[in-house]
């Protein structure tokens, strides 16, 4: 019954009934409220890495060998996708070596059969053997667009010419096809497959010089300033 007495005694707060009736103080520890946690902001999203630009680049390039001085040998390298703008960048190229007859060491996965076939007959036309390798640049690199030549090389690469880790592969041996000659040294591959034709639209804007003569439109000039797929 004492017992009873006991449990029923109320404690003033910061105390507890002892069991002589007087207040025994305790210590009360209360459970600290946690902070609300800060709101996080959603992440942004990183932002889109621009697509390397893969198409071939076609440029005339010079072996840096010293001792070959002055007549070190030229080559037309030719490496990365076949696309509707290569043979617009190998015109140019032909057009720079005027009636050099200087080898293309092509390396390429393919791309369009139609600029491939193009090409094949322009490096046909001008009589220039193909040859299935790589191009090993040295100092400036046509990859590097903030890399300037020295004028002095005259738009003419420096590096190394290599048989070996070659490839040409699907639209691409209608180049190699196009040449007078045609290599492809031990380790390179010449890949064939057959063609498949995708329609695409291309969206042409020119820029078109004119003069009325007779009251007729005879133009000047036509030059292409940008295409769209």
């Amino acid at each position: 019954m004492l017992l009873a007495l006991l449990l029923c005694v109320p404690a003033s707060a910061g105390q507890v009934a002892a069991g002589n009736g007087a207040p025994h103080p305790v210590e009360l520890t209360t459970a600290k409220k946690k902070k609300p946690a800060k709101p996080t902001s959603p992440k942004k999203a990183a932002p889109a890495k621009a697509k390397p630009d893969t198409s071939m680049r076609v440029v005339v390039v010079r072996a840096s060998w010293t001792h070959c001085e002055p007549l070190c040998p030229q080559w037309i390298s030719a490496e990365g996708d076949i696309t509707a703008g290569t043979p617009g960048r190998f015109a140019k190229v032909l057009k720079q070596i005027g009636k050099s007859k200087l080898p293309v060491i092509i390396r390429s996965p393919g791309g369009s059969v139609y600029a491939a076939l193009e090409i094949g007959r322009m490096i046909r036309k001008a009589g220039l053997p193909v040859i299935v390798g790589s191009t090993s640049f040295i100092g400036c690199s046509p990859d590097v667009k903030s890399c300037a030549l020295p004028k002095e090389q005259d738009g003419v690469y420096r590096g190394l010419p290599f048989a070996q880790n070659g490839y040409c592969a699907s639209a691409c041996p209608l180049i190699l096809a196009g040449g007078v000659t045609r290599f492809a040294g031990p380790g390179s591959l010449v890949g064939v497959h057959e063609i498949r034709t995708t329609w695409t639209r291309e969206k042409l804007r020119y820029l078109e010089t004119y003069r009325i003569v007779n009251g007729r439109k005879k133009v000047i000039s036509r030059k292409v300033v940008s295409r769209k797929q």
